[in-house]
């Protein structure tokens, strides 16, 4: 295997948080930390120079979506993916085992891979690392068949064997499929099991013994209760191998990801910041703003978070947002995921600063308390 990808630097004595850092080719990054999504190589309504003024270092893209937008010529000729988009950061890449999961309507999953009905188009493990290393990224997740909420637990069963068995097969690609760039390129196995306890340890057991950089915890972001969500995410990171990273797939708000680093998830990736943004929200220290809607009077020419330091905060006022997505939406849209994208990092650099500090618990404590706090002042 390549050099290690992943070291813990620093674990909170009191909630077992844990601070590290990840080291690529394309960079290095502190975790915890936040992933802005890219599906097909682009963010919504920010560029990147735009993210990475936001805090951002590293970003999720869809491999899938990806190489279907491109050829294996044109990836070759720009340098692969990081050319390809203009991203000179890190590069994480999911398989588009989600996608499996999203339209599973549409699709026929076998021992053998996932057959689409519409294009005819086939996924297999193979296929899927070998469509990444064409792309070039840091950083690659396994195709895993994750099974929807609420499922039977034969269902589920299902789920974890087959996910073992696309592990053991994309290793193999790995190992046989050079990177087109010359540069390492990390492997990541994800581990399913539903809400299930024990499916949850043999998934932990099977996947944890090959020989993967790091982990990513699945399934837990399709509609399952908080609770369930937390009990399942402490549950895999205290069977996974401590010396690498965890990534929990597809969490979410500010609350929930402090929430999984306090159950030891390293890395988090979620499309709300950007998309809801768009649509009229923002993240603040106060809880959810619907900047689209008029605020009370108080409020009308305060910026979006008064303790926020972005470029949004510091030049519009709330009631300038809501005018200009009323007239703009575009690019009301634009500034308020700088707003979001922005008071995200900030809020993990806080739980990286609290976890050095022997902090978290209280920090996390601190955060969600005047969260709530907030949203109850404007629920009244």
């Amino acid at each position: 295997m390549t050099t290690p990808l992943f070291d813990v630097s620093h674990v909170d004595a009191r909630s077992g948080a844990r601070a590290g850092r990840m080291s690529t080719a394309h960079g290095t990054c502190e975790t915890p930390c936040f992933l802005p999504i890219a599906s097909h190589g682009t963010l919504r309504a920010l560029g990147f120079e735009q993210a990475a003024a936001c805090g951002t270092s590293i970003i999720m893209a869809n491999a899938w979506y990806m190489f279907a937008s491109t050829s294996v010529e044109a990836l070759h000729r720009s340098g692969g993916a990081h050319g390809q988009m203009g991203w000179p950061g890190i590069l994480f890449t999911d398989s588009g085992g989600y996608q499996v999961f999203s339209l599973q309507d549409d699709c026929l999953i076998t021992n053998d891979g996932v057959a689409f009905g519409k294009n005819g188009e086939v996924l297999t493990p193979e296929y899927v690392v070998e469509m990444q290393k064409h792309l070039g990224s840091d950083i690659m997740m396994v195709l895993d068949d994750c099974a929807a909420y609420p499922c039977a637990k034969t269902r589920a069963e299902d789920a974890v064997r087959r996910t073992t068995l696309w592990a053991t097969r994309s290793l193999a690609a790995y190992d046989r499929i050079e990177c087109a760039y010359g540069h390492s390129q990390y492997i990541y196995g994800i581990v399913q099991g539903g809400v299930y306890e024990d499916l949850r340890q043999q998934s932990c057991r099977e996947v944890a013994a090959l020989d993967f950089s790091g982990f990513g915890i699945g399934g837990l972001s399709i509609g399952m209760p908080r609770t369930a969500v937390r009990e399942m995410t402490l549950l895999c990171s205290e069977l996974l191998p401590s010396d690498k990273p965890r990534h929990l797939l597809g969490v979410g708000l500010p609350r929930q990801i402090l929430e999984g680093v306090e159950d030891g998830a390293d890395t988090f990736d979620c499309v709300l910041p950007i998309r809801k943004a768009q649509r009229g929200v923002a993240y603040t220290r106060s809880g959810v703003l619907y900047y689209k809607k008029p605020q009370c009077e108080r409020q009308r020419d305060e910026p979006l978070d008064s303790h926020c330091t972005c470029s949004t905060c510091g030049a519009w006022s709330q009631e300038s947002l809501r005018l200009l997505f009323k007239s703009d939406k575009s690019k009301a849209g634009m500034l308020v995921a700088i707003h979001n994208l922005h008071f995200y990092h900030e809020v993990l650099r806080g739980a990286r600063d609290a976890i050095r500090g022997n902090r978290f618990s209280s920090y996390k404590s601190d955060f969600i308390s005047a969260w709530e706090a907030g949203e109850l002042e404007r629920a009244q």
